[in-house]
């Protein structure tokens, strides 16, 4: 007896994005120079609506005095999604045959009856044959897979510090 397979079907991961209660962007300068007095760099002036002279650091830290402006951004992972879908080996599918064999065209003479097997069986004296199939049931597949994978969660901290 042979039995089909299911496919599945589906299985995309729908990962809602991350929801911020604010969002904030952190730029770096686009190209500095020198010519600055000490240890100071010089950068072109920020454009509207950012605001220059701003500085951060990975981690949580206290602001310098003179940029007492300080803000946190979090620092996100998202490896959320799903495990493939799958579908399990089916299970009550039947569809059995017999091939009955006649000595003559009206197939009124039995001389044997052969399951439907797949194997090959030797009759002498059949001029005739019928093959009665039973009516299949269907194969019903059972679903796995889909089970939800990774996380979303802060890994790390950006300090922002701006002119008051």
């Amino acid at each position: 007896m042979h039995v089909a397979g299911c496919s599945p079907e589906g299985g995309e991961a729908s990962v809602p994005p991350l929801v911020w209660d604010v969002v904030g962007v952190a730029c770096g300068p686009v190209g500095h120079g020198e010519g600055c007095a000490g240890s100071s760099v010089c950068v072109p002036r920020a454009e509207a609506p950012f605001q220059g002279g701003c500085i951060w650091r990975p981690g949580d830290h206290a602001c310098p005095t003179d940029r007492p402006a300080r803000a946190t951004m979090d620092i996100a992972t998202d490896d959320r999604g799903c495990t493939p879908c799958a579908c399990d080996v089916p299970q009550g599918a039947t569809c059995q045959g017999v091939t009955t064999l006649y000595s003559n065209p009206s197939c009124k003479d039995t001389v044997a009856t052969v399951d439907n097997d797949g194997d090959c069986d030797d009759v002498n004296g059949a001029s005739a044959a019928m093959l009665t199939i039973d009516v299949p049931t269907i194969a019903a597949c059972g679903a796995s897979g889909g089970e939800v994978t990774g996380d979303a969660k802060v890994t790390d901290v950006v300090t922002v510090c701006c002119p008051g």
